[in-house]
């Protein structure tokens, strides 16, 4: 009988190893999905924000172009206004990146900056040629080509980013790249 007690023990113990063992696991997968979660969050964020830094740019275009068509100063005004969109947009671009666990690829935001500086450049001083009376020189052919080279520039550079964004994800979790909230394609 002794011998039978003794077994039941050592069952019980090593049941209640596997309990606690089990329970640790869990506790572990739990902790890991939320970490997950987290970093897909960050990542969406700064998908996100990448495409509303290249509307602040077309924005930039707009009032740039019903400046010099009408010549009007309140066409400035919505260049202005996305000056400072792009602006909050990148930085909320760069925090979220930051915080994103994929390599240093698209940790660095500057190639964007440069090209959406030359951009905007481009926009400054078909703004001055405007106001100084040389109209015709800001809306010349040349400018109008560098200007919309300068665009595709600053498009091709996010998509790259945003691409880049998506494989990491892809790759970290399994996560297809056309779908930056994880749903699989089978879900209704």
């Amino acid at each position: 009988f002794r011998a039978l007690a003794r077994s039941s023990r050592i069952i019980l113990a090593v049941q209640a190893g596997l309990l606690l063992a089990l329970g640790a696991l869990m506790l572990h997968a739990v902790a890991t999905q939320r970490e997950a979660r987290a970093h897909v969050w960050h990542e969406v964020e700064a998908i996100l924000a990448l495409p509303t830094m290249l509307e602040a740019v077309i924005d930039a275009e707009t009032g740039e172009r019903g400046f010099l068509l009408n010549g009007d100063g309140k066409y400035l005004e919505p260049l202005a206004q996305a000056r400072g969109r792009y602006a909050a947009a990148r930085e909320r671009a760069r925090r979220m990146i930051e915080l994103s666990p994929y390599p240093e690829e698209i940790r660095d935001l500057s190639p964007l900056d440069r090209l959406v500086a030359a951009r905007i450049d481009i926009i400054d001083r078909n703004i001055l040629l405007t106001v100084d009376g040389r109209r015709d020189e800001a809306i010349s052919p040349a400018r109008s080509e560098q200007g919309r080279a300068a665009m595709n520039a600053v498009r091709a550079e996010i998509a790259r980013l945003i691409a880049v964004m998506q494989a990491n994800r892809a790759i970290a979790g399994g996560v297809s790249p056309l779908d930056p909230f994880g749903h699989s394609s089978d879900a209704v």
